[in-house]
């Protein structure tokens, strides 16, 4: 059974969803062992989708002390260390193969490094493509990193970016990674006793924005865009905001809120369980994915997709790729609230902005079982690839 490290010492945003996500379906295929290197807060993730672990996983947890050490580092000596930390630590474990589940801190590491002839792999969140000095010189890390003859597979969340990299770093050890999710369904009974409790208005268009709730989010241009509006549309509106919001963030949107008292608003400033968020998601009736200068997949398209709800997102990156590709809804510039404003008009006039197939179909493509089947399908270790305990990091690359 070949046995495969991953590594991530940070614990915000979907790293630890990732981390689930594999451990999910390492549980599920049961051909291979997994030791998972990361925060202690992964336990906390496992509670809340209600997941057991398996026998056939090892967690192994870094120290407050040592994550501080490398955190404050700067960005170039820390991608070495943490680097140099999972080489020492795929040895001390003997494994088969190792699997960044965040590379974009590594490629640094990997080049001026410990050197390893142990088989690796990452997942790029944001690959970068020639352009400005800093781009270009990141491009140029990165093909040089892949090929390598030990690197096997970089799966790549941005499709929108994929056929560049194939064509000018590797055809074959690129792959395009759809970004997952994981649903725990919500019942109807659990639906209806939420809608009740948050007494949400069933002749008005309800707006979702979940998740961290911080100026990433597109929020305050949101609500500049509503102020653009009439009354009466501003009247026909529902937003509700659900997840962490920092309290100087919290009073910037509520201030904000109170100059537009023809917008009715749900606010619930917490953590929500996994049923809560998908049953949110299906009281909805649009979500919104307005992320300013962001150029990545963003969780709430495709959350949308499994809801069978369309989005108001950005028009730049793979989210305008997605909703452009899939007609997951309409796009606007997150920075223009005019933009919004038109696009929220258009919503309101009922417009047919989406398509209920291109939801259904785009969400299907993202399920964590896909997200599975292509790592594990590459991830496959042949004999040739097998090394002789105590043979690790003897042959230099």
């Amino acid at each position: 059974m070949p046995k495969i490290l991953i590594y991530d010492s940070i614990a915000d945003g979907h790293h630890l969803d990732y981390i689930f996500y594999i451990i999910q379906q390492v549980s599920i295929r049961k051909d291979s062992e997994l030791i998972v290197v990361c925060q202690d807060k992964i336990e906390s993730t496992l509670k809340d989708f209600q997941f057991d672990l398996p026998s056939n996983v090892q967690l192994e947890f870094i120290t407050n002390e040592k994550i501080a050490n490398f955190h404050k580092k700067s960005l170039y000596a820390r991608s070495i260390s943490e680097w140099n930390e999972t080489i020492n630590l795929a040895q001390k474990h003997q494994v088969d193969q190792i699997l960044f589940p965040f590379f974009d801190y590594f490629q640094f590491g990997a080049l001026f490094g410990k050197k390893t002839n142990i088989p690796l792999a990452g997942i790029l969140f944001k690959p970068k493509v020639k352009g400005n000095l800093i781009n270009t010189l990141k491009f140029w890390m990165l093909k040089w990193v892949v090929n390598k003859p030990n690197f096997k597979n970089l799966f790549v969340l941005a499709e929108f970016r994929v056929q560049a990299l194939q064509k000018t770093i590797s055809l074959h050890k690129i792959k395009y990674l759809p970004d997952p999710i994981y649903v725990v369904p919500s019942s109807n009974e659990f639906k209806e006793a939420l809608r009740k409790n948050l007494d949400l208005p069933k002749n008005k268009t309800i707006f979702l924005n979940f998740g961290h709730l911080d100026d990433r989010k597109g929020i305050l241009e949101f609500l500049e865009g509503v102020s653009m509006l009439s009354e009466e549309q501003r009247k026909e509106i529902h937003l509700i905001l659900a997840g962490k919001i920092e309290p100087n963030f919290q009073n910037k949107v509520e201030e904000y809120l109170k100059k537009l008292p023809n917008l009715t608003s749900s606010l619930l400033f917490e953590r929500h369980s996994p049923e809560t968020m998908q049953a949110l998601f299906e009281l909805t009736d649009w979500t919104l994915a307005l992320y300013p200068k962001f150029m990545g997949s963003a969780s709430m398209v495709i959350r949308s997709a499994f809801a069978g709800k369309p989005v108001l997102g950005s028009n730049l990156g793979a989210i305008s790729h997605q909703i452009s590709q899939n007609k997951l809804g309409v796009s606007a510039d997150p920075e223009n609230p005019a933009e919004i404003a038109r696009a929220l008009e258009k919503i309101l006039h009922k417009e047919i902005l989406f398509d209920p197939k291109g939801l259904s179909e785009f969400a299907q493509k993202h399920g964590v079982e896909n997200f599975g089947k292509i790592i594990f399908e590459n991830l496959r270790i042949g004999e040739s690839e097998n090394r002789r305990i105590g043979e690790y990091g003897n042959r230099r690359i």
